[in-house]
């Protein structure tokens, strides 16, 4: 039996005749595929997520993922994005003692994720991280740092600032946070 897995490691010289037709079965037996048609070396296909020419190996690779796959994939797709991530900001020197809010953005999204949750600690944190004031030069990242027990803790409250929208998830993969970038351009 062969399996997209097996065909999406195929080299592009080794692909012969009895491959495509293994290819081709397989993907009309599949119910994600509406149509599939050989287009020269590609093939034009009309499935779940893709639509137009692609090769073998590209449509093989999509296929493989499994349906939890890509429901999880598009639930970390929903996450908001936000572009107007400046470069990190350096002010005037200030003493430890001066305190300033929130960029205004961030307050206003967290204030407009936290009217949507209902009464929880989620909700709380919001609120709590509407309200942050920053001392001195200090950016998100650092006041996160400061208000939470641990780095764990100030992640979690992270994402929350993440699913608000108000800050950008990069580099995660399965197991692993990776980077959460601000508005001001401090990262955690």
């Amino acid at each position: 039996m062969t399996t997209y897995l097996k065909l999406s490691n195929v080299r592009k010289e080794d692909i012969d005749e009895q491959t495509i037709s293994a290819f081709l079965e397989l993907a009309e037996s599949d119910n994600r595929v509406t149509s599939i048609k050989r287009a020269g070396d590609l093939f034009e296909i009309d499935a779940q997520e893709l639509k137009g020419c692609y090769s073998l190996g590209r449509i093989a690779g999509h296929l493989h993922e499994s349906n939890s796959e890509i429901d999880a994939r598009k639930e970390r797709e929903k996450l908001p994005d936000i572009v107007h991530i400046k470069k990190l900001r350096h002010f005037e020197e200030r003493s430890y003692t001066d305190r300033r809010s929130l960029f205004t953005f961030t307050k206003n999204k967290m204030n407009e994720y936290s009217n949507v949750l209902p009464p929880s600690a989620d909700r709380a944190q919001c609120i709590n991280i509407a309200n942050y004031k920053l001392l001195g030069n200090e950016s998100i990242a650092d006041r996160l740092v400061r208000d939470h027990k641990s780095t764990n803790h100030a992640l979690r409250a992270a994402l929350l600032m993440v699913a608000a929208g108000c800050a950008n998830h990069i580099d995660r993969v399965k197991g692993r946070i990776g980077k959460i970038i601000f508005e001001d351009g401090s990262e955690l």
